[in-house]
């Protein structure tokens, strides 16, 4: 069963804030760092552009967090009332209630930056296709008719067969 207990959450969350605000000082700082480079060769410059889509993505997966705590907020403030002004215990059901709808912003945090991830990195795009083929959009390919199939090989064979130095006739 899931997690229940209050203190625990709490702690979690509050620690979730605090390294959210360290997480966009230090992408502030990384981003001014960035913006004043300027690179002369071609490998630097692809490495900077490299940087460039790491840290847009970063900002991307800053705000969704952010939108996850604040989402969360209510609920952290309820549960948080509840539990130690109200005395309701942790099997309550209306704390239950609170959890799952904690977790379930949780769980849509992570799709959506899975979503992201898939979205921004081709590399990592090409390794889930491989691994799950499945997921790979396939055109089926074009049905010839017997007199193209017929004509496609001997096209195919006689520019085999042709010599260079031969004449373009045959």
């Amino acid at each position: 069963m899931m997690d229940k207990y209050i203190p625990g959450l709490l702690l979690s969350y509050n620690i979730a804030c605090v390294g959210m605000f360290y997480a966009i000082f230090v992408f502030y700082r990384l981003s001014k760092q960035v913006s004043n480079l300027h690179s002369l060769s071609l490998s630097e410059s692809y490495e900077m552009r490299q940087i460039m889509s790491v840290l847009a993505w970063l900002k991307r997966l800053i705000k969704a967090f952010f939108i996850g705590v604040l989402a969360n907020l209510p609920s952290i403030n309820l549960i948080s009332y509840l539990h130690f002004n109200r005395g309701y215990d942790e099997d309550d059901p209306l704390i239950l209630f609170i959890l799952t709808v904690v977790f379930t912003v949780t769980d849509v945090y992570c799709l959506i930056t899975t979503l992201y991830m898939y979205q921004e990195f081709p590399q990592l795009r090409n390794a889930v296709c491989k691994d799950f083929p499945c997921l790979k959009i396939s055109k089926p390919a074009k049905v010839l008719t017997t007199t193209e199939r017929n004509a496609m090989y001997f096209d195919s064979l006689r520019s085999s067969w042709k010599h260079p130095h031969d004449s373009k006739k045959l």
